[in-house]
């Protein structure tokens, strides 16, 4: 047989089956698994992802590693430091991202490690990264999530459905899914708020996917997680870790051994196979990948036009006067005619008096830092509003604090200026716009009730005729005073505490006995730029300039 005839036969025979494939390769880019990229589409959403390669020597073949969250739940990975566990949640993050619309996908980032999910930060989809010492912000995301899930539930039940995918076949209604990244959940141990994060996650693990909630959860051991918390989550993935049998007590006893590699690990088939996982994007070193990763999520972030899931509200940390007034919400209540107090702590929008219901603002502390504070605040709150609809202004200084705003206001008068002359004339002028039916909006802010009263010639009854009879001409008393001035029940003490209903109180409410608390909620100290405002016989924590 000639060496043609040779070369013509070995071409139609069928090659025999190697024993083996070749190995996984070390490094495998997300974009190497698709037949097909990912596109956005209208819809229900789509929580079929791809996060790697699985090798299967006993069916000679290699598969992709995928996960649908909608039939197995939530997913957690585990992993030594330096493995490639956070990886796995950029990877993870960025193929659902791909899948899925800002309307079809929420994700809040939850980073108790070293800040590995920040990449992931300025993805549309993402409403916001939540660390283990935030405490505002957390308590606000728990109560997010359970209102959330509250809402579904009243939902589902108004058309006699259990879950979610019911309640969009009846309704035809479309609700995000949400899904949660934890990245170390170890590190959310011995925190101030551990009890809260947990309880919320166990919840969503148990009871979220009904609701449309998931988690992906990435972990250093098996056991930084509480047997409640395991047990609710169906698919467990190692990568290599400390001890080489822990990794078979999360995924299945075999024989097979993890590579010392980043990315290798043992996922469950029918049996534990090793895989690989994906990097999210294609680079020489870790550098080029976060940089390819950020420019496709920027890429992602500036073609979506929709609405975005909304961050979790929290105060600034410091709120000055001039950032506080250009508020483009605070310069709207001002454009309503409404006297915008501070911002409410737990929705961080601004708390405002209408100035048509307005009648009067008692400032009370019991330390003196505290009410001169508060005061000051409202007095550039004021002179704010005056700007914008003329309102007169008269500061009665007794202090002599605020002689560098005397140009800002109608009238300025300090200690020694014929105080009874002048507290006179404002009650003859009060008399006489009562009696000609005039209106006329002013404010007359007094720095300190206690020294205004000990002037010469001022009475009680002069106070007390500017209270009960200003508001009908339009005039308003910002008045402050330390708790120690309401002790007495007679005199101008006794008749404001029957009479006053709105004041800025600088100090914890049970330290005070003018108003009755509203709740009885444990109060901390408050810190010198929080106050309560007491309306309607309700107080709300606000945050205010200093």
């Amino acid at each position: 047989m000639s060496v043609h005839h040779l070369h013509d036969l070995t071409q139609t025979l069928n090659p025999l089956a190697r024993p083996w494939l070749p190995p996984l390769a070390e490094r495998i880019s997300l974009d190497e698994l698709y037949f097909e990229k990912p596109q956005w589409t209208s819809g229900k959403s789509n929580l079929e992802i791809v996060f790697g390669k699985i090798d299967i020597p006993s069916r000679q073949t290699q598969i992709c590693a995928t996960h649908s969250f909608s039939k197995d739940g939530n997913i957690a990975l585990f992993s030594g430091p330096g493995m490639g566990k956070t990886n796995f949640l950029l990877t993870v993050g960025l193929d659902l991202a791909r899948r899925n619309t800002p309307e079809q996908l929420n994700i809040y980032l939850l980073d108790f490690g070293t800040n590995g999910l920040l990449p992931l930060l300025n993805l549309p989809h993402v409403a916001d990264i939540i660390y283990a010492d935030d405490n505002e912000k957390i308590p606000k995301f728990v109560a997010r999530l359970n209102d959330e899930m509250r809402r579904r539930k009243s939902l589902f039940a108004s058309h006699t459905v259990a879950t979610l995918e019911a309640y969009e076949q009846v309704s035809g209604e479309v609700l995000p899914k949400i899904v949660l990244f934890i990245d170390s959940f170890e590190g959310l141990r011995g925190t101030p708020n551990e009890l809260a994060l947990e309880g919320i996650i166990t919840t969503i693990s148990r009871d979220g996917a009904g609701f449309g909630l998931y988690l992906v959860l990435t972990a250093g051991r098996l056991a930084a997680l509480r047997a409640s918390l395991q047990s609710n989550i169906k698919t467990k993935l190692s990568l290599k870790l400390t001890d080489d049998s822990e990794s078979k007590t999360i995924v299945g006893r075999t024989q097979l051994v993890i590579e010392d590699l980043p990315g290798r690990g043992l996922i469950k088939v029918d049996s534990p196979e090793i895989f690989q996982v994906a990097l999210p994007n294609k680079g020489m070193d870790a550098f080029e990948i976060t940089e390819n990763l950020k420019e496709e999520i920027h890429t992602l972030d500036q073609q979506w036009k929709g609405s975005r899931p909304k961050p979790i509200p929290v105060v600034p940390e410091n709120l000055t006067s001039s950032s506080f007034i250009s508020m483009n919400d605070v310069r709207e209540e001002m454009d309503k005619n409404a006297l915008p107090i501070g911002l409410d702590i737990e929705t961080v929008t601004p708390i405002s008096l209408p100035i048509a219901q307005f009648k009067h603002l008692l400032v009370l502390s019991d330390k003196e830092t505290n009410r001169k504070n508060a005061f000051t605040h409202i007095f550039e709150v004021i002179l704010a509003l005056g700007q914008v609809t003329n309102y007169s202004i008269e500061l009665f200084d007794m202090r002599g604090d605020y002689r560098d705003f005397e140009s800002k206001v109608t009238s300025y008068h300090v200690v020694g200026e014929g105080l009874f002359d002048i507290v006179n004339t404002l009650k003859n002028e009060t008399l006489e716009q009562r009696r000609k039916h005039e209106y006329e909006e002013k404010f007359i802010l007094i720095s300190d009730l206690s020294e205004f009263m000990k002037q010469e010639g001022i009475e009680d009854n002069d106070f007390a005729l500017l209270y009960e009879e200003g508001p009908k001409v339009g005039l308003h008393l910002i008045f402050s005073a330390n708790k120690n001035f309401f002790t007495s029940s007679v005199g101008l003490s006794g008749y404001l505490r029957e009479r006053m209903d709105t004041a800025l109180i600088a100090m914890k409410m049970v330290n005070q006995t003018i108003f009755t608390r509203s709740s009885n909620v444990k109060e901390k100290e408050l810190p010198i730029d929080q106050a309560y405002l007491h309306y309607h016989d309700v107080q709300t924590r606000i945050k205010i300039t200093k």
